[in-house]
């Protein structure tokens, strides 16, 4: 275990963090501390239930849950049906957790036990931020110093070094909280951004499809890195890989993952033109365990909350052009001014799906899911 990093989680499920989800828990390199749920993908009612859900399916329901924020610290709640359905994860039916979420104030729960882990080990977490911010900035603005001693960094998949998703500029997590995100940003915190450029990189095409559904962690440069392609507006073309690999799910844990994947496609097809969908927050999970697969650079980032056009949009100073320090009347009380946050630019796509896949292999041996199957193959070979 000492050779694992102690992380938390803090999302929002969502199609993308049920996968971060996985890739957590079932990790060699890390050991997952607990889990807050955010408002964003859905409302928190939502997320929290799929949060539990998802931990149960994959073998890991002895993880805490704690039920966090329900809107943003100053605007109205914004869920984002359109791309993850009614129920934040469409596509598929998981069994029931069995297990409920912690009582308390997320915020308040995530500080005590980040802190005692710290007392107990001696050594921060690491934070993985993949929803709107909101949970840990009440938690700064709640224990200040103290909760900077017990985060050892925050790494956050959001925003974007150009185009948003959800606004022209803007990224759908900074986007639906950004004083919540200007906070972090400004907290002197070690900060480390997953953006867009990277994680639209991380493409579930076909190749990765079948392997989800029949086993296998090698994805070959092809699979990995797609060719520019045009979508088709015909939805039996977009449909046909997936029915395959719906077909080929070796168990019913793998069916459920092809079906959430499915539905994922469908929306991404629709809302975005992208051919295939890109898995977002298992990026900054594996940021953590494979730094050295990822080109970074340490830059100024603003988040932008006046704006009615760009509100959300991370002003990210790419080349240096900004002055050293921004007038003192802008600054937190954290604030220096100068360049706080390590943005990602590139990542190994194919390491990542080595990752990734072999995560799901892992918890498709423990999910609670299989249990009937397994015990069927059991009297057949009787």
């Amino acid at each position: 275990m000492a050779s694992r990093t102690f992380i938390w989680i803090d999302c929002d499920p969502g199609h993308d963090d049920a996968l971060a989800l996985i890739l957590c828990g079932h990790s060699p390199h890390l050991h997952l501390l607990g889990v807050s749920t955010t408002h964003g993908n859905q409302r928190i009612e939502l997320t929290t239930l799929n949060a539990l859900s998802v931990l149960h399916a994959a073998g890991l329901g002895h993880v805490p849950v704690v039920r966090g924020a329900a809107r943003p610290l100053l605007r109205m709640p914004k869920a984002c049906p359109e791309v993850h359905g009614e129920s934040g994860l469409d596509g598929a039916t998981l069994p029931p957790p069995t297990a409920s979420a912690l009582p308390g104030v997320a915020a308040v729960v995530m500080y005590e036990r980040l802190a005692a882990h710290a007392l107990e080990t001696g050594t921060p977490a690491t934070l993985v931020a993949t929803g709107a911010l909101t949970n840990v900035a009440l938690m700064l603005s709640l224990f200040g110093e103290d909760a900077r001693r017990v985060i050892a960094e925050v790494v956050i998949m959001g925003g974007a070094t150009g185009r948003g998703n959800t606004g022209p500029l803007s990224e759908f997590n900074i986007q639906i909280d950004p004083e919540a995100a200007a906070l972090v940003f400004a907290s002197g915190l070690r900060l480390t951004m997953i953006p867009l450029d990277v994680t639209h990189t991380a493409l579930a095409t076909p190749e990765v499809l079948a392997c989800v559904a029949a086993g296998g962690t090698q994805v070959s440069e092809r699979g990995a890195y797609p060719e520019s392609e045009v979508p088709s507006t015909a939805g039996g073309a977009a449909a046909s890989p997936a029915a395959a690999a719906m077909t080929s799910a070796a168990t019913p844990f793998r069916r459920a993952l092809i079906g959430l994947l499915t539905f994922f496609a469908e929306t991404y097809r629709t809302q975005f033109e992208m051919p295939h969908p890109p898995l977002h927050d298992p990026c900054a999970v594996f940021y953590i365990t494979h730094r050295h697969l990822f080109t970074t650079r340490l830059c100024r980032v603003e988040v932008e909350t006046a704006s009615s056009w760009a509100a959300g949009a991370c002003l990210v100073d790419l080349h240096g052009v900004l002055p050293p320090s921004l007038p003192r009347d802008r600054r937190s009380e954290w604030d220096s001014g100068e360049p706080n946050v390590n943005v990602a630019l590139k990542m190994d796509v194919r390491a990542f799906w080595a990752a990734m896949l072999s995560a799901i292999e892992t918890a498709d041996a423990v999910s609670p899911m299989n249990s009937g199957a397994r015990t069927e193959a059991e009297q057949g070979h009787e």
